[in-house]
C-alpha cells in the first residue's frame, strides 16, 4: 500500500513546484514590460533623446522614434538686424514681464499741434522793448518762431538766438500753405528759418520693417529696412520714444535760434526706412543731416555717448566724411559738455544704411545706454532731455561757425 501512494506523492508535489514557478496572474506580465525603463539618453533604435526630454509611455508597441512631440521648440536665430554694433541694439535682459511698461505721451500728429511754434505772416519786425520802439530785425512771411508769451496786442518769441516782440496781428498758428507745399513733395515736416536748414531724424519708430533694401544707391547688399531700437532696462521706455521726445526739443531749440528745421517724424505712426529717412533730408537740400538715436548692449555697465559717421574710403558718399566727421564731433562734445554723459570716440563705419544714402554731411548722435540702468534712468528726466537737446544745438552752432 505504501509503495502504491509514494508515486502519487512524488507526482503532487511535482506539480505544486511548478506551480510556484509561474508570476501569479499572467496579465501582469505585459504590464511589467510596459514599466520598464529604457537607458537614459537612448531608445531601442539607437537614437539619442534630449536629455531633458521625457518620453511618454505609449501602448501599441509605439516605437521611441514615433512619440509626441513634447519639448518646446529651440529657438531660432535671426539674421543681423539693419547694423553691427554699436548702432545694432542687442538683446537686453528684460525686467520681469509682470512690470508695467512706462510710456510718454504720444507725439503730437500735426506740427502746430501743443508745440508752440508758430509762424510770421508776413514781413514781421522783432522789437528788444515791450513798447514795440526799438526794431531789431524783421522776419520773411512763413518763418517759423517759438511763441513764449501772449499779451495785450504783442507777443513774446524766441528767434535768431534771443527773445524779442512783434505785433501780435503779424503772426498766425497755421501751418502756411508753403510749408504744406514742400512737405507734399519732399515729406517729414518743414519749418521754414533764416540760418541753416536741420534734418532731424528721430530714430526708429512704432513698428519696425522686415523688408530688404540696398545698403546704398546701387548697391547689391541689402539690410533690414528698419529694427524698432532697443528699450530702458530701468525705465521699459521704448527707444523710439525717447529718440522723438528729444528731437521735438531739438526742433524747438533750433527755431529759437532762427534755423530752418526738417522733421523726418513727428509721430511713432510712421512707416520710414533708413534710406527714405535720408531721402527726405535730401529732397529738401538740408545743410545737416541728425539722426537722434540711443544705444544697448548686454554689458550693462557699458556706458556713454558718441556720434557715428561714414569712413573716409566711403564706396557712396566719401566726399562728405570730412564735414561728417566734424559734425558728429561738434555735436558730441556739446551733448557731453551738456548733460555729463561721458563722450566716447567716433565711430567710423560704411554700415549704416541711413548714412549711406545721405547726400548731405550726416552723423548719427548715440546719446547714452539704455541697457545701463543709470543711464537709462537719466535719459528718462526732462532735465537731460531739455540738456540733450540744447547740447545738439549747441554743436550745431559749433559746426556752422567752423565752415
Amino acid at each position: 500500500m505504501k509503495k502504491s501512494i509514494l508515486p502519487l506523492l512524488a507526482m503532487i508535489l511535482m506539480i505544486s513546484l511548478c506551480s510556484c514557478a509561474v508570476p501569479s496572474g499572467r496579465p501582469g506580465e505585459s504590464s511589467s514590460r510596459g514599466d520598464r525603463t529604457e537607458p537614459a539618453g537612448t531608445s531601442g533604435a539607437g537614437t539619442a533623446l534630449p536629455a531633458e526630454t521625457t518620453v511618454p509611455q505609449t501602448s501599441g508597441g509605439a516605437t521611441e522614434t514615433s512619440f509626441p512631440q513634447t519639448t518646446e521648440p529651440s529657438p531660432t536665430t535671426e539674421a543681423p538686424t539693419e547694423t553691427a554694433p554699436p548702432e545694432t541694439k542687442p538683446p537686453v535682459t528684460a525686467p520681469p514681464k509682470t512690470e508695467s511698461v512706462t510710456t510718454l505721451p504720444p507725439a503730437p500728429q500735426n506740427p502746430e499741434e501743443n508745440s508752440g511754434i508758430v509762424w510770421t505772416a508776413g514781413g514781421t519786425p522783432l522789437f528788444t522793448d515791450e513798447a514795440m520802439t526799438e526794431e531789431s530785425a524783421v522776419l520773411e512771411a512763413d518763418t517759423a518762431v517759438l511763441l513764449l508769451e501772449k499779451g495785450d496786442g504783442f507777443c513774446r518769441i524766441a528767434s535768431l538766438g534771443g527773445k524779442y516782440y512783434v505785433r501780435a496781428e503779424m503772426l498766425t498758428d497755421v501751418l502756411p500753405a508753403s510749408a504744406e507745399e514742400h512737405m507734399t513733395k519732399n515729406g517729414g515736416v518743414y519749418y521754414k528759418g533764416v540760418r541753416g536748414l536741420v534734418a532731424i531724424d528721430a530714430g526708429h519708430q512704432g513698428k519696425g520693417m522686415n523688408g530688404k533694401e540696398p545698403l546704398g544707391p546701387g548697391s547689391e547688399t541689402l539690410k533690414k529696412m528698419l529694427s524698432t531700437g532697443t528699450q530702458g532696462v530701468a525705465t521699459r521706455i521704448p527707444e523710439y520714444v525717447l529718440n522723438l521726445e528729444v528731437s521735438l526739443r531739438l526742433r524747438n531749440e533750433l527755431i529759437s535760434r532762427g534755423y530752418g528745421v526738417v522733421m523726418i517724424r513727428e509721430s511713432h505712426s510712421v512707416t520710414l526706412s533708413n534710406s527714405q529717412r535720408a531721402k527726405i533730408a535730401n529732397a529738401y537740400g538740408a545743410d545737416i543731416f541728425i539722426r537722434v538715436h540711443a544705444n544697448g548692449s548686454t554689458d550693462r555697465t557699458v556706458r556713454g555717448a558718441y556720434g557715428i559717421c561714414m569712413t573716409e574710403k566711403n564706396q557712396f558718399n566719401a566726399a562728405l566724411h570730412s564735414d561728417s566727421l566734424r559734425l558728429s564731433e561738434c555735436v558730441a562734445d556739446e551733448l557731453c559738455r551738456a548733460t555729463g554723459v561721458v563722450k566716447k570716440k567716433t565711430w567710423q563705419t560704411d554700415t549704416m544704411t541711413g548714412i549711406n544714402w545721405s547726400e548731405v554731411p550726416v552723423t548719427i548722435i548715440e546719446m547714452g545706454y539704455m541697457s545701463n540702468p543709470d543711464e537709462d534712468r537719466l535719459m528718462a528726466t526732462d532735465e537731460f532731455r531739455n540738456s540733450a537737446a540744447a547740447g545738439i544745438a549747441n554743436g550745431v552752432d559749433g559746426y556752422f561757425a567752423g565752415r
